[in-house]
């Protein structure tokens, strides 16, 4: 089994730089205490194609904003919580969170946790 954790991320275009390389620390954290992995993306297309709704019709999105996608994947929920415990205790994190916050608005992040099928 895999177990994800997918976050959708509004970042204005201004602040892409900084969001990818505070992503890109966290993910190192992330990876260093057992995370499989956590990669981040960009979009290519987030409009609806084949009579479906584009993702980027359903999260807002301001103006000279981009939609950021990150995905972290652990053996199960049980690893997941292990790394999580882990990641939380370290103050590297919690500095690039306080970055974070100065980058986007934390409270526009959509998250979901998945186990694969």
């Amino acid at each position: 089994m895999v177990y994800s954790v997918i976050y959708l991320y509004p970042v204005s275009l201004e602040n892409k730089g900084k969001f990818i390389s505070i992503n890109k620390q966290a993910a190192e954290i992330y990876v260093e205490y057992g995370a499989l992995s956590d990669e981040t993306f960009e979009p290519v297309n987030i409009e609806g194609v084949y009579g479906c709704m584009g993702i980027g019709q359903k999260i807002e999105l301001f103006e000279n904003e981009t939609l950021m996608f990150s995905i972290a994947s652990f053996h199960d929920k049980k690893h997941h919580d292990v790394v999580l415990k882990k990641v939380d205790e370290d103050s590297r994190i919690h500095t690039l969170f306080n970055d974070m916050k100065e980058t986007i608005e934390i409270s526009r992040i959509v998250r979901g946790e998945f186990c694969r099928i």
